[in-house]
């Protein structure tokens, strides 16, 4: 009688029983490979969105057409802009041998717009066509900014070294809306013509968009310039909070706005009574409260100083034209404090260096919703020499080109750059978001 084998059964493969056969070291091998593999795989993917995100980078160059007569072709010169600027040496501003470039001076080591026979090459020189300071005035701008720059007051000689491309990794593949009144508007000057060589010299008009969707009634002035890479500056009139609350935010997406766009925002010039401003600012409080997740990120410029001739300088009913523009009795420090004068009015000194009704209001009430403030009251006072040129009525408020607006664009940047990761954040965390 046969004696019966017993037979194991072949087990069957998968990569499962492989593993098993395997001996412990082989396993412990085996993922030391794979985990070393995953660091790595992570690390070359975090690289490329730090270089997307962080620094800007693309892998792509851009062109457009300049001016409909000639296609200029750009190469990356940097991770972060697309033009090259040769950044001036102090040194070289401090003795007037260089023109900073953000009060005119000519893109180095080579221009294309400013030799342009066009309207916005010769104003964004500060040459003719607009609000421009004689050629006097604008050495006497200069003169005073080298003064404190040299006195070692805070960013003055950063402000007179920048660069168009120190600005440019904010604006990248957004735009830049800066929404307000007239005082806004010139803002939006300085900044086109601080970036003048990135764009074709043509504004592009919403007037049109806007009115036909019934967004905007009887105000002038909104506009776009375009710029490589999806890249815009704009500017939006909006003379009051209900303005901004009632028909631009709710509205935005239909202005070709995003929530990964940056909007510099300011009212207030327009009100004369603080229980009105007061009122205002408590509803764009709530409106903000409820809404910020659906907007872009939004900065705060603060109301800069007027120099009529009032005890604090601010525009009165009464007042005749034409209109005389006066220094205020207050003096800025080299630290970019304000001290008030000897001999003067007390009340309105101490008005003055809180920085005015309108500050008092609006600045503690954006700061509680944590907006970003840019600063710009304390190094406006000083600037009271530059008005005349506004209709020649002796205007107060308004100053001509290269003045306060060019360090207000300072500011601008000092403040984005402070909060850089801020609005990095918000542009990745709300970006499946849409608008209400």
């Amino acid at each position: 009688m046969l004696k019966r084998q017993s037979v194991t059964p072949e087990t069957p493969f998968s990569p499962a029983n492989e593993i098993r056969r395997q001996s412990p070291k082989q396993r412990r091998l085996q993922s030391w490979w794979v985990r070393l593999f995953l660091v790595l795989l992570s690390g070359v993917l975090g690289w490329q969105i730090w270089k997307l995100v962080v620094t800007g980078y693309q892998l792509n160059p851009w062109h457009f057409n300049q001016l409909g007569h000639e296609t200029v072709h750009w190469s990356w010169r940097g991770p972060t802009c697309p033009l090259e600027y040769k950044r001036h040496q102090w040194a070289d501003i401090q003795a007037g041998r260089k023109r900073p470039y953000l009060f005119g001076g000519q893109q180095e080591p080579e221009c294309i717009n400013c030799d342009v026979d066009a309207l916005w090459s010769h104003f964004c020189q500060f040459k003719s066509h607009g609000p421009v300071c004689a050629e006097w005035e604008q050495k006497k701008v200069m003169k005073q900014l080298v003064e404190r720059a040299t006195a070692g007051s805070p960013g003055m000689q950063e402000m007179l070294t920048l660069t168009p491309c120190d600005l440019w990794p904010w604006l990248r593949g957004r735009t830049l809306w800066l929404v307000g009144d007239s005082m806004m508007q010139q803002m939006s000057k300085a900044a086109i013509c601080f970036m003048y060589e990135f764009w074709d010299l043509r504004i592009k008009p919403l007037d049109n968009t806007t009115r036909a969707a019934g967004l905007y009634q009887d105000y002038l002035g909104e506009f776009c310039i375009e710029m490589p890479e999806d890249s815009r500056i704009c500017h939006l009139r909006v003379n009051t909070v209900a303005n901004l609350t009632q028909r631009v935010l709710p509205n935005f997406s239909k202005f070709t706005g995003k929530i990964s766009d940056l909007m510099v925002v300011n009212v207030g010039i327009w009100y004369s009574r603080p229980a009105h401003y007061e009122k205002d600012m408590a509803e764009f409080a709530e409106y903000y409260g409820a809404h910020k997740y659906n907007l872009p990120y939004v900065v705060w410029r603060d109301n800069a100083a007027q120099h009529f001739a009032t005890p604090t300088g601010e525009f009165g009913l009464r007042l005749a034209m034409p209109f005389v523009c006066k220094s205020l009795n207050v003096t800025l420090q080299s630290d970019n404090t304000l001290m008030p004068q000897q001999n003067c009015d007390a009340a309105a000194a101490d008005d003055i260096v809180q920085g005015g009704f309108r500050n008092r209001i609006a600045n503690p009430l954006i700061s509680s919703l944590g907006i970003p403030i840019v600063q710009t009251w304390n190094l406006s006072v000083p600037m009271w020499e530059y008005y005349h040129h506004v209709a020649e009525k002796g205007d107060c408020t308004h100053s001509c080109h290269p003045s306060g607006y060019q360090v207000w664009l300072y500011q601008l940047h000092a403040t984005i750059t402070s909060v850089a990761g801020d609005l990095r954040r918000h542009a990745l965390t709300n970006a499946s978001r849409v608008f209400f």
